[in-house]
């Protein structure tokens, strides 16, 4: 049999990552995410891969009798751990000071604050 581990939300292999099979050797995948077994039919097997970046990977198969005039193939499919996007927070030197002008024009009846921001890239 063959087997591929590829990441489920870009459906491109996971290089070099090692499939741990209970009862068995570790196998590892290649630069292209896929590693081969010699399984007879009817064996279950029970598969788990771990990789940073990724949600652990936990499953169980059972080779069907095929032909055997070509691989059985399965496919390992992994969940990158979803982080919350970055936050971008700009802190300005002034932004308390401004911040107190603003309470004291409140004050005064008056609300507009002249500022301007530049948010150009400089790297």
């Amino acid at each position: 049999m063959e087997g591929f581990v590829k990441d489920t939300i870009l459906d491109k292999p996971i290089p070099n990552v090692t499939v741990q099979i209970k009862g068995r050797e570790p196998v590892k995948a290649d630069e292209n995410g896929r590693f081969f077994l010699c399984i007879p039919a009817f064996e279950i097997l029970n598969m788990s891969v771990e990789k940073e970046m990724y949600n652990p990977y936990e499953n169980e198969f059972i080779i069907p009798f095929w032909d055997n005039k070509q691989f059985y193939t399965i496919e390992i499919l992994m969940d990158p751990i979803r982080r919350p996007e970055p936050t971008l927070v700009a802190k300005s030197p002034y932004a308390d000071t401004a911040y107190m002008e603003l309470k004291r024009r409140r004050r005064n009846g008056t609300t507009c604050i002249p500022f301007s921001l530049n948010l150009t890239n400089t790297a």
